[in-house]
C-alpha cells in the first residue's frame, strides 16, 4: 500500500470519490417518503432565529406526523406559511421564533398543517 502524506489540503482524488458518493446518495438522505416529499424554497426572515433564512430550501414531508416543536409548512387558507408548531392545552399555535409576529391560533377549518420540515438546505 503507497503511503500518501497529508499535506493539510486533502487528496483530490479521495475527495471527488466522496463528492460523487454524497452526491448519489442526497437522495437517500433528504427523503424518507417517496411521492410525500417536496422542496420549497423560503421567502421570509421571520424563521432566521430557527436558522430558517431567506433563499434556503426546506425538504417537507406530508407522511411525518406533525407535533409539538417541529417546523410545519401550513396552509393559511391558500397560503404556505413555515412556522414552528407549539401544542398547548391542546390548541395548536404557529409562532415564529424571535420574531415580533403574534403566535397564529389554529382555531379554523381554512387553517391546516400541510407537511413538517425535515431539512434546510442553505448556501454557506
Amino acid at each position: 500500500m503507497q503511503h500518501i502524506p497529508d499535506t493539510g489540503r486533502g487528496n483530490l482524488s479521495h475527495s471527488h470519490m466522496v463528492t460523487q458518493a454524497i452526491a448519489a446518495d442526497l437522495n437517500s438522505i433528504l427523503v424518507q417518503h417517496n411521492g410525500s416529499t417536496f422542496c420549497l424554497r423560503v421567502n421570509s426572515t421571520v424563521m432566521s432565529a430557527a436558522g430558517i433564512r431567506q433563499g434556503d430550501m426546506v425538504i417537507a414531508d406530508r407522511v411525518v406526523a406533525p407535533s409539538n416543536g417541529k417546523i410545519v409548512i401550513a396552509m393559511i387558507g391558500n397560503e404556505p406559511v413555515i412556522r414552528r408548531l407549539e401544542i398547548t392545552n391542546n390548541k395548536k399555535w404557529l409562532v415564529a421564533p424571535g420574531a415580533s409576529l403574534s403566535p397564529i391560533e389554529m382555531d379554523h377549518e381554512y387553517m391546516k398543517i400541510w407537511a413538517v420540515v425535515t431539512f434546510v438546505i442553505h448556501a454557506i
